[in-house]
């Protein structure tokens, strides 16, 4: 079990707690990334120098050298090594350069994809994220691949998705909230226990950061936090451009939101129900009418577990909706 937050070790008593090193020397550095970029101890000859200087710009970070060395792992030329450092080079903004530029090599889509998984999928599982990539582009478990086999994601163990969920308590970017903190504790126990795995998608924190930081300043178009959608609530063009919103059921829409009628771009919504009290959540969620009656014809994946409404809202029951999550609902919809 790893974990930055010893609090979570408190749980599973262990005999004894290790810190985990950066790596210490140069000769680990290039035994990392040598080994994603060319499956070898060693870089072929006309490549040596380069990838000597390409070490050193990763500046010994670990995720730098496995997420450079994925990405140029397959390019031999040794121009497009030199570009690449170049790249690097000029860009001077240290371990986010390393990381932005291993997303010049995707597909619009795959990049897209990318985005969407540092926003929303994040500790969701394997099936449920290939199912809305698939929804969404078209294809799921390609671009998973691929985004793994650059070092982009990671998949990890069901321990990890419920870690992660109580880290965010414990770190305050919500509420806290007595009951759920306490039902997580007793989950991450039954996963130690030997209960059945289940896979779920994992992505490094500054990979993460990286990717909302280019839909914060460039895109606009995915909010996953109060302040991004408070921003983007005041802006009709971005509303109109919103691909994905991730929000908590009690978030007061103010009355200029409760005007808007349609969200046209909209595949991906995520609710998360408060536990209580009940009653005032659902009140809240539908303050002003937002989400009773914005239309989204293109949505996509719908998760609204907990749901404290009785049926749908006509808005959201989209034509293209092909993953639909109201599990614990109180609802017809529920399973």
């Amino acid at each position: 079990m790893t974990t930055r937050y010893l609090e979570v070790l408190k749980f599973a008593q262990p005999k004894e707690i290790f810190h985990v090193e950066g790596l210490g020397n140069r000769e680990h550095w290039e035994r990392l990334f040598n080994w994603h970029a060319f499956l070898k101890p060693e870089p072929p000859p006309h490549l040596k120098e380069v990838s000597r200087k390409m070490i050193a710009a990763c500046q010994g970070l670990p995720l730098s050298l496995e997420v450079m060395g994925a990405h140029l792992y397959g390019h031999n030329y040794k121009s497009y090594w030199d570009e690449s450092l170049r790249s690097l080079q000029q860009d001077g903004k240290g371990i986010f350069s390393v990381l932005s530029l291993s997303l010049m090599g995707l597909e619009s889509k795959q990049r897209e994809a990318f985005l969407d998984i540092c926003c929303f999928l994040i500790g969701e599982k394997e099936e449920i994220a290939c199912r809305v990539l698939e929804a969404c582009y078209g294809y799921g478990r390609t671009y998973l691949d691929v985004l793994k086999s650059r070092c982009l994601i990671t998949i990890d163990v069901d321990c990890g998705r419920r870690e992660n969920r109580m880290i965010m308590y414990m770190k305050g970017e919500e509420e806290w909230d007595m009951e759920l903190y306490d039902h997580l504790l007793r989950d991450v126990g039954k996963r130690m226990m030997g209960e059945e795995e289940v896979s779920v998608i994992g992505m490094h924190d500054h990979l993460r950061d990286m990717g909302r930081d280019i839909v914060r300043r460039t895109e606009r178009n995915r909010v996953w936090d109060k302040e991004s959608l408070e921003d983007i609530l005041k802006d009709e063009k971005a509303l109109s451009r919103l691909r994905g919103i991730s929000i908590r059921s009690d978030f007061p829409f103010s009355k200029e939101a409760g005007k808007c009628r349609s969200l046209p771009a909209l595949k991906i919504l995520k609710v998360k129900q408060r536990l209580s009290p009940p009653r005032a959540n659902w009140k809240n969620i539908f303050k002003n009418n937002f989400l009773e009656n914005v239309q989204c014809n293109e949505l996509r994946w719908l998760d609204w577990k907990k749901a404290r409404f009785r049926c749908l809202p006509d808005g959201l029951c989209s034509k293209n909706l092909r993953v639909l999550d109201l599990s614990q609902s109180h609802n017809q919809y529920a399973s």
